[in-house]
């Protein structure tokens, strides 16, 4: 049986990134262990709200562009001021 500091590692990674044994090793162990079956579940849960927030495509808001632009135009002729 491993214990929970060497599983610990391979908690946030995805399964493809694992070896099988890997896989196998962190499957049992978090099967019989609350405290990483926890943490592994919370780890799936950011990697599903990351996967939704990677396909969303929003708008900046008006004038983010224009501020970018004159900031940008600041620094390369060193005006500090508004």
């Amino acid at each position: 049986m491993t214990n929970c500091h060497s599983i610990r590692p391979l908690l946030p990674a995805r399964a493809e990134e694992l070896t099988v044994f890997e896989a196998r090793t962190r499957a049992e162990h978090v099967a019989g262990c609350a405290r990483c079956a926890t943490e592994s579940a919370a780890y799936s849960r950011l990697g599903q709200a990351l996967s939704v927030m990677a396909n969303l495509e929003i708008e900046p808001a008006d004038g983010t562009l224009e501020r970018i632009l004159v900031a940008i135009g600041r620094r390369r002729t060193g005006v500090t001021d508004p």
